[in-house]
């Protein structure tokens, strides 16, 4: 008999010594996503909420499910919180950076998850749900072999042209780029400032990285994949607007499922919820063998 593993991941705000500002609404989106997966009978632990969710809590959880689930079983694993760009420290980003999520103690780069997502067995699902900014391909990776030579200022560079290259938001018109404002939708993007400080602070650690995770070892996937995602890499995403709301685009994934009314595919999910997420283009990836009749069935069903 399939069985459903669900892992929920929710940061309202991570250690100080990031310099982030403080977010609404993504504990929430956990405990709804937590709370979506037990409805349809997904098994799995409580939500990693805020200091809960580091990186070894993070890792050791996927790493479980992997041992766990076999051919025909699905996992769901949700993220809601800060997402960043970084240099590319493994080569396989045609613009030069990396995207990832902000855990409360470090970075969760792409690189890192799509080599977790590795050791799924073959006849695996896999849904990802991120609700975070530059979250358009965070289980992608691309098939090169460039070694990327990035010092601090030229990440400050890539990093600023990322951010000049964004299409213009209803929440940049609103000229959300700095401190939190309350009763209003906050991007999910740390400030440049906070990025590169962070980088040059912990720049040793972080291109360590590049051996392991270097492309000419990299595995393909053997599980389906697809990724749900907030908005595209060169996009923010909105918290929610109040302590006791949801971000907009775990709003619209609730409204749209509709506790589990919701009857079409994947795509049709995506598409129905980019026409109540205004001012945000989600995204949908898929990725793997498989992956198109895995499109085809309802999201979040155990049994295809």
């Amino acid at each position: 008999m399939a069985k459903g593993v669900s892992i929920n991941i929710g940061l309202d705000s991570v250690r100080a010594s990031f310099g982030f500002d403080d977010l609404f609404g993504c504990e929430n989106d956990a405990r709804a996503m937590y709370n979506l997966a037990r409805s349809v009978d997904f098994t799995g632990d409580l939500p990693l909420l805020g200091a809960q969710a580091t990186t070894v809590a993070v890792r050791a959880a996927i790493q479980r499910a992997s041992q766990d689930l076999a051919d025909g079983d699905i996992l769901l694993l949700t993220f809601s919180g800060h997402g960043a760009t970084f240099p590319d420290f493994s080569g396989d980003e045609a613009d030069g950076m990396d995207e990832g999520w902000v855990l409360f103690d470090d970075y969760f780069i792409d690189d890192e998850l799509y080599d977790l997502l590795t050791d799924f067995q073959p006849g695996v699902r896999v849904v990802v749900v991120s609700d975070s900014c530059h979250s358009g391909t965070i289980v992608r990776i691309l098939a090169n072999t460039r070694t990327p030579k990035l010092d601090t200022r030229e990440f400050s560079a890539n990093v600023m042209r990322r951010f000049e290259r964004r299409a213009v938001t209803r929440f940049a018109l609103e000229g959300l780029t700095g401190a939190t404002k309350v009763n209003v939708p906050q991007p999910k993007t740390p400030s440049l400032v906070a990025i590169t400080k962070e980088y040059s602070r912990n720049n040793e650690f972080y291109d360590r990285l590049v051996a392991r995770f270097r492309v000419s070892q990299r595995r393909d996937l053997s599980a389906s994949v697809i990724l749900l995602a907030a908005c595209q890499d060169d996009q923010n995403s909105a918290s929610a607007s109040s302590p006791t709301g949801n971000s907009l685009f775990t709003q619209g994934l609730l409204e749209v499922w509709a506790n589990g009314s919701f009857a079409g595919g994947y795509q049709e999910f995506i598409d129905a919820i980019a026409t109540v997420t205004p001012g945000q283009f989600p995204n949908l990836l898929p990725l793997g063998p498989n992956v198109d009749a895995f499109l085809r069935q309802r999201p979040f069903r155990i049994l295809p």
